[in-house]
């Protein structure tokens, strides 16, 4: 028997990170309901672009990667102050900030509205909210108490929704039924009350433990996904994680690996592939991680569980979600605080 050290770390989750982890397949079930009330207008956009950061950017990257060939038309997620110099009259603009007053997307907001673009909003409230009502642009109201980064199914849903209610995308009743149930499913793999010999999420923070997480997908799909495990290893776990994708990586970070023993042996490197992976990339990972086996003694292989591509990404979010919670635990620090954002946050408000 392993001894589930999990268990006696538990109370430190004072704001309950597991138990929103585990609730978002149930965001996703709400995006109908979300959208009740909200009048979108029939337009066809030239380009997209999805604005915002952190937590409320992921959807943005999400999007692109499932839709992209769908779409048939640029998509871009714009991580700044401002658009992009090309956004204008034909463009749809996502202006997504889960609280509503991210400093940078309000810049998007205004400028989006300054070039004519059709917006659309995504906040709790906030002065994104207040500038929607005011100019009587499309908002889509998600609920308040959760941290950006737990709301992420409720940001992506907005968005895939509006798209769908604006006949851009298809409705596709089997993926999304698909990905809700996976989803379930994994939450109970992964629940704070299931062992750690037969939790996947416990399993993989125990090997993440006292390393540097790298993190490594592919191009175009699962780069998302591992830009997203990132993100949350270094809020939920406060440790800093790095990542990249293939085949651009192999062009230079590559290279990385054939020095640095040092660094390199602390280490933790997770590959997240696909099946829809073409084989020239599938090759390309595999040369990769016959290099890095030499470099470091973690070295973790991970695919999406289900049919359509939304399904299996989502798995891929949630097991990296949980893991990187449970981290936090074995580091015996509460997931949910962000003392470093906060504190950026105060400063950038008092030069103003």
């Amino acid at each position: 028997m392993i001894r589930d050290k999990y268990a006696g770390l538990l109370s430190l989750d004072r704001s309950d990170m597991l138990g929103k982890i585990a609730g978002l397949s149930g965001q996703l079930k709400a995006g109908v309901s979300l959208l009740k009330g909200v009048r979108l207008q029939a337009f066809k956009p030239e380009n997209i672009v999805i604005a915002g950061l952190g937590g409320s950017a992921i959807c943005g990257d999400l999007l692109k990667a499932i839709y992209e060939k769908e779409l048939k038309i640029p998509v871009e997620v714009s991580r700044n102050y401002g658009l992009p110099a090309w956004a204008g009259k034909k463009t749809l603009c996502f202006v997504i900030s889960y609280s509503g007053n991210t400093e940078e997307t309000v810049s998007a907001f205004l400028e989006a509205k300054k070039k004519r673009a059709h917006i659309i909003a995504v906040a709790t409230g906030g002065k994104i909210a207040e500038l929607a009502e005011k100019s009587k642009i499309p908002l889509i109201k998600i609920p308040c108490g959760f941290l950006p980064r737990a709301a992420l199914g409720y940001m992506f849903i907005s968005a895939d929704m509006a798209l769908k209610k604006m006949n851009l995308l298809k409705h596709d009743a089997v993926a999304e039924k698909e990905t809700i149930n996976i989803m379930g499913k994994l939450s109970k793999e992964c629940s704070p009350s299931r062992p750690l010999a037969l939790n996947p999420a416990k399993r993989l923070a125990g090997l993440l433990k006292g390393r540097i997480p790298i993190v490594y997908g592919a191009s175009g799909i699962t780069d998302s996904v591992a830009r997203r495990w990132k993100g949350q290893i270094s809020e939920n776990a406060k440790v800093l994680s790095f990542f990249n994708s293939f085949p651009e990586l192999n062009h230079n970070e590559l290279v990385g690996w054939s020095g640095n023993r040092g660094f390199a042996k602390h280490t933790a490197v997770v590959f997240l592939s696909d099946k829809a992976c073409g084989g020239r990339i599938k090759l390309q990972m595999q040369v990769a991680e016959d290099l890095i086996k030499r470099k470091t003694e973690v070295v973790i292989k991970l695919e999406g569980k289900g049919d359509s591509l939304m399904a299996r990404m989502f798995y891929l979010i949630m097991l990296g979600d949980f893991a990187s919670a449970y981290l936090g635990l074995l580091n015996n620090t509460d997931p949910s605080p962000i003392e470093a954002i906060n504190a950026l946050k105060k400063r950038l408000k008092s030069a103003r």
